[in-house]
């Protein structure tokens, strides 16, 4: 429904915005992990088509912090003009990879 009602959407993992941009650049060209993961696990309305099963693999952090903890920092990178993506300890590079791959 968000595909259909919005104009720009931002993504969000635990509770931190990782990717926004304009609708269309965002469901057609997603270029956070995170992001691509969870679009790939909107059911398709296609009952010939069998369900992709999307697991994720590696360590999740935890979203609990406490009351002292500093607000963790992010950079943004514009990727495209409008389509911004959060670079988590130099990580768009690794991204980039494997959006080429």
């Amino acid at each position: 429904m968000v595909e259909r009602v919005s104009h720009r959407v931002a993504m969000m993992y635990l509770g931190e915005i990782v990717e926004t941009g304009i609708r269309r650049q965002v469901f057609e060209a997603p270029q956070h992990p995170y992001t691509k993961r969870l679009l790939r696990a909107v059911p398709v309305m296609d009952p010939t088509r069998p369900p992709e099963r999307v697991t994720l693999t590696g360590d999740i952090p935890s979203p609990i912090r406490a009351i002292d903890d500093p607000r963790r920092s992010h950079s943004f990178v514009e990727v495209a003009p409008g389509h911004i993506l959060a670079d988590n300890h130099g990580q768009f590079e690794k991204y980039r990879e494997g959006i080429a791959s």
